[in-house]
């Protein structure tokens, strides 16, 4: 597994990040344990995420867009 989640440094970062977290897994017709199961995570780690308690560390937030497939600027727009 990667290193942990870190603690989101801004809060509306977070927020942005949450709200298209749940977007675009939503269209994509994922679950949180899918998502988890495709980035061999946690599922609480994954939760955390669509909770914004934490953000996934680079090398996995690459593999999550990939997942999503949708660009950086999508994701934090």
């Amino acid at each position: 597994m990667a290193k942990r989640g870190r603690p989101p440094k801004d809060p509306q970062l977070a927020k942005r990040f949450q709200k298209n977290l749940k977007k675009y897994a939503k269209a994509k017709h994922l679950t949180q344990k899918a998502i988890a199961l495709a980035l061999d995570e946690s599922q609480q780690r994954v939760s955390n995420w669509f909770l914004g308690v934490s953000m996934p560390p680079e090398e996995l937030l690459n593999q999550l867009l990939e997942v999503l497939g949708v660009t950086r600027e999508q994701m934090f727009k």
